[in-house]
């Protein structure tokens, strides 16, 4: 149970995030008004995806290097999240929401294989979990300057 919570966190405060500010936010606020946490919860679901897709195939012992394992999970994560999330969403499918999302998922997945090295947490526990979540939220934080008042309007 533990795994679904630490997984799915960064995304879910994003959304809510979201929808609160777009009922809430009163006209003139520093972000615009809108969607300004939309972008960023579509590429934290992607990146949270890219670090359980990487883990998955490196439990299946694939005969490629751990970059290749790496660049395919963020690869395979981007594509089933990022496109149709975005095309379905308000901030469609524009040149900086379709670049964010994937650097989300460039820098949480580098991020977390640091972050292993570095406090090798157990594979399975809560410690690497948070670390996970963690590497998500520096992502989102890192890029949400360049999303911020792209999805305006759709409030």
């Amino acid at each position: 149970m533990h795994e679904v919570f630490y997984v799915s966190i960064v995304s879910m405060a994003l959304l809510f995030l979201d929808n609160s500010f777009a009922t809430l936010a009163e006209p003139g606020h520093p972000l615009g008004k809108g969607h300004p946490f939309f972008v960023p919860f579509v590429g934290s679901f992607a990146a949270t995806l890219a670090i359980v897709g990487y883990r998955a195939l490196r439990r299946r012992r694939f005969r490629m290097s751990p970059p290749a394992v790496a660049g395919l999970a963020v690869v395979i994560a981007w594509i089933v999240v990022a496109p149709l999330s975005l095309g379905v969403g308000p901030s469609g499918l524009g040149h900086a929401p379709l670049v964010a999302t994937a650097t989300m998922c460039l820098l949480s997945l580098p991020l977390y294989l640091v972050g292993r090295r570095w406090l090798r947490p157990h594979p399975a526990g809560v410690k690497d979990l948070r670390l996970q979540a963690l590497c998500v939220a520096v992502a989102a934080a890192v890029t949400f300057p360049f999303t911020a008042g792209t999805v305006v309007g759709h409030g």
